[in-house]
């Protein structure tokens, strides 16, 4: 670690500053080519600087070069804070930290007789030039750093006046009146836009709530109409399901296998299964159940030898010279027994 002195001017007019810019911020070198050197933490500099709770100010760095040989090294005022403002572009103030005095008349004395024109903080610089701690700081003739100088905030009056200006695009020969009245013009144009702000804020709250709602009502009409959808095709196979059991019960050929096939059909065109079912012969009076049929089938087939045969059927028989009589009765029963295996399929199925 190493302790090194550097000095920034004065102004001469001899005024007392309340604040010293003891440090510039960023990266900074002296006028001597000391450096470079770095403010990489202005805060934590400013904790080790004031462990001690405050620090001297003293003439010509007399701590450090009177007092080692025994003379004397009075100080002539203290600094009992430290503050680190930011730079700032077009500010008044540069950056750095800046150091609050406590003047005692000696110092006072001396700062209104125009003894010195700068200030020489000391420092604790790292071997990569990182500024660690503010050990004191000097009245000096030899100034060094470029810092704000001690009476510097005398002449802000003009400087204010002059950002104000450029800030609020008035012409340079503006005077304070013209900024003052630019300033409450651009105020009142603030508080109008903040209450449009605050407007629009309340229209968005309001949307917001209301895309909300919406979210939530989409989110109902799709539940309400998931239960209907449900409720309908429950009904629609409530429907089916007994008509495909009354068309079974009417003795219609269909057999449990197929139950459930037409259910789903049903479900899906109850008007067309409904149809084809209804074209279906019933089991129930093919012969099964029904002795006026067996009779009517029985004198058919007596009478002309075969008197169920279509046409079509006669004509194959004189074709090929087959019995229509026998024939007819090999169809009868082949009929008989496909209409009794159907009927055992349905009871079983029951």
């Amino acid at each position: 670690m190493e302790t090194i002195s550097f000095h920034t001017v004065l102004s001469a007019d001899g005024a007392l500053p309340e604040w010293l810019h003891l440090v510039p911020a960023g990266v900074f070198k002296g006028v001597d080519g000391r450096g470079p050197y770095r403010l990489d933490d202005p805060e934590a500099a400013i904790a080790a600087s004031m462990t001690d709770g405050k620090i001297p100010v003293d003439e010509n760095h007399a701590t450090d070069l009177a007092a080692p040989s025994g003379g004397p090294s009075p100080a002539k005022g203290w600094i009992t804070s430290m503050i680190y403002r930011a730079p700032q572009p077009q500010a008044a103030e540069p950056g750095g930290i800046y150091g609050r005095v406590e003047w005692n008349e000696a110092g006072r004395q001396l700062i209104g007789d125009k003894a010195y024109r700068g200030v020489s903080p000391v420092m604790d610089v790292d071997g990569k030039g990182s500024v660690k701690r503010i050990r004191r700081a000097a009245l000096t003739n030899t100034p060094n750093l470029p810092l704000k100088t001690i009476h510097h905030q005398q002449d802000t009056g003009m400087d204010l006046i002059a950002e104000l200006r450029r800030a609020l695009g008035l012409p340079a020969n503006a005077d304070e009146g013209a900024a003052l009245q630019a300033v409450q013009t651009n105020a009142a144009t603030l508080t109008a836009q903040a209450a449009q702000l605050t407007e629009l804020q309340g229209q968005v709250t309001t949307l917001q709530a209301t895309s909300t709602e919406a979210v939530t009502l989409r989110g109902e009409v799709t539940r309400l109409t998931t239960e209907l959808h449900t409720l309908q095709q429950d009904k629609a196979r409530q429907a089916a399901t007994s008509f495909i059991e009354a068309a079974m019960a009417a003795g219609k050929p269909i057999t449990p296998a197929l139950k459930d096939h037409y259910i789903t059909r049903h479900m899906a065109d109850p008007e067309g299964v409904k149809k084809e079912i209804d074209a279906m012969v019933s089991l129930n009076d093919g012969g099964t159940g029904d002795p006026s049929l067996h009779a009517t089938h029985k004198e058919r087939h007596d009478a002309d030898g075969g008197g169920d045969l279509s046409e079509m059927e006669r004509a194959i028989c004189a074709k090929l010279g087959l019995d229509p009589k026998k024939f007819s009765a090999q169809k009868a029963g082949k009929l008989e027994a496909a209409l009794r295996e159907a009927r055992e399929a349905r009871k079983g199925g029951k």
